[in-house]
């Protein structure tokens, strides 16, 4: 299930990042934090609905690491890291910039901001249909999204260590799960 969170929430990454840069750049005032924590949250409603929350048991063989998931978030951190220290990456600009958030600067070279002016992270905007709405800044956005991940990530491991101790309780050596047994045991 982590792998199928990491991978949809990056799809959604991607989409905010192509609205952001091609598709909604006559109004797109910056690239939405608050969309990729929702994608996150969408997609784990999404696995929840899917998978229910049955405990299922595989073989610990069946598990692998997430290797290439791991490989693809360091590659994207070191893109971004590697995009802010060479300058072509940026965060807010100190005046308005053109639809995309690219603006080309006097050298001829241009810079991403992600945002299209120097007020939008961190302001209260009013929203088109709802009321005022806060727009969150990247550093907390990707903390919380990092932290929804991992604690979804260690549901599994929670999950496996209650279900060994429950099988520990009922004086079974197998698991529940694995010898047709009920989680739930009820005099």
């Amino acid at each position: 299930m982590g792998r199928v969170l990491f991978w949809t929430t990056l799809l959604g990454i991607g989409d905010e990042l192509l609205q952001y840069l091609w598709i909604t750049t006559s109004y797109s005032e910056y690239l939405d934090f608050n969309d990729f924590l929702t994608n996150l949250v969408a997609a784990a409603a999404g696995l929840l609905l899917y998978y229910g929350t049955a405990a299922t048991r595989l073989p610990t063989a069946a598990y692998r690491k997430p290797v290439v998931e791991l490989l693809t978030a360091g590659a994207i951190l070191l893109l971004v890291l590697v995009g802010f220290q060479t300058g072509s990456l940026a965060y807010s600009p100190a005046e308005k910039v053109p639809p995309g958030g690219i603006a080309q600067l006097a050298d001829g070279s241009r810079r991403l901001y992600l945002q299209r002016g120097p007020d939008f992270y961190g302001s209260w905007p009013i929203g088109p249909r709802h009321g005022h709405y806060f727009v969150m800044p990247p550093t907390p956005a990707l903390l919380l999204m990092v932290l929804a991940g991992l604690a979804f990530a260690s549901y599994r491991n929670a999950r496996s260590t209650s279900a060994d101790a429950g099988s520990l309780l009922l004086g079974s050596k197998e698991t529940p799960e694995r010898s047709g047994e009920s989680l739930l045991r009820f005099p």
